[in-house]
């Protein structure tokens, strides 16, 4: 892997810091969880079932195809120590742990790590470690994580989404860091159509763009190398959770009023067939791999 450090941050560095704190301004989100983090927790501990199943789906190869391509660079590797960022219920976490030494996942969602611990388990897998912590929560150095892990990993997470949680993925490296993230705005097809059915036309996606990160460790000195897959699934829930997951959706983004909640009803069974709802997921997916490592001097 060439990821080296420049010696000279660039002038660009604050523009793209105060562009991307702007754009999580405005995102609602961010706004959400910013008022409270306990209402962020709830809501990804609401979905954890929910997302398990999206994250899961076993047509979808771009997983395998984006650990590979680790692999085939050598950032990853037989005696790999990978901590995983935002885990989740383990998309990421249980396929590694069968390529290399140890995982440890972090993750703000309880309901999200129990979930990753009985796939372990059931996977026979011994090598995952699950923290039910906020990220921006960890001491690294009192907890034994500062510089400790092979490759600091973070997939789609809103766990990374300011400079000091970008950042702080470094603190917990001793070789690369990967970060995940949507390059442009994912696209769901239900959430799609029912944002202009509420009036919530707010993309949410922009605040998650690859390209602020990637300008702010440009800017910071490093050299990331930039890679892009496609990602592509169909979802087929129940009704009643498609409405459910819907709902908490549109819920802690702002769109909260009882008209809203009976416009998803509406929706949802309108669009469902023989009982379960069918919605599509589209979306480019930036990988960011950059060294760690102290700038030279």
């Amino acid at each position: 892997m060439k990821c080296s450090h420049r010696q000279e941050p660039e002038p660009e560095l604050d523009y793209w810091q105060h562009a991307w704190k702007q754009v999580m301004t405005d995102c609602s989100y961010a706004k959400q969880k910013g008022k409270n983090d306990q209402d962020a927790t709830a809501f990804w501990d609401k979905l954890a079932a929910g997302y398990d199943r999206r994250t899961n789906d076993p047509h979808n190869d771009t997983v395998d195809r984006i650990i590979s391509w680790l692999e085939r660079e050598k950032i990853i590797g037989q005696q790999s120590d990978i901590l995983d960022v935002g885990c989740g219920t383990g998309a990421y976490a249980i396929p590694f742990a069968r390529r290399v030494r140890s995982v440890t996942g972090i993750d703000g969602s309880p309901n999200m790590g129990a979930i990753l611990k009985k796939k372990a388990i059931h996977a026979r897998l011994e090598n995952i470690t699950v923290m039910s912590r906020l990220w921006e929560a960890v001491d690294l150095k009192k907890e034994g994580l500062d510089h400790a892990f092979d490759l600091v990993f973070a997939s789609l997470t809103p766990a990374v989404w300011n400079t000091e949680t970008l950042m702080k993925l470094n603190q917990a490296s001793k070789n690369a860091c990967c970060l995940i993230s949507w390059a442009g705005s994912p696209h769901s097809r239900a959430r799609f159509e029912l944002g202009r059915m509420v009036e919530k036309h707010e993309n949410n996606g922009r605040a998650w763009d690859i390209i602020y990160p990637f300008n702010i460790l440009y800017g910071s000195g490093y050299y990331p190398t930039l890679t892009y897959f496609d990602w592509r699934s169909t979802h087929r829930v129940p009704t009643r959770e498609a409405i459910q997951n819907l709902t908490a959706y549109f819920s802690f983004h702002g769109a909260d009023d009882p008209a809203v909640a009976d416009t998803i009803v509406r929706y949802v069974n309108k669009n469902a067939v023989d009982g379960t709802f069918i919605d599509e997921t589209r979306m480019h997916l930036g990988v960011m791999v950059w060294n760690h490592r102290a700038r030279s001097h």
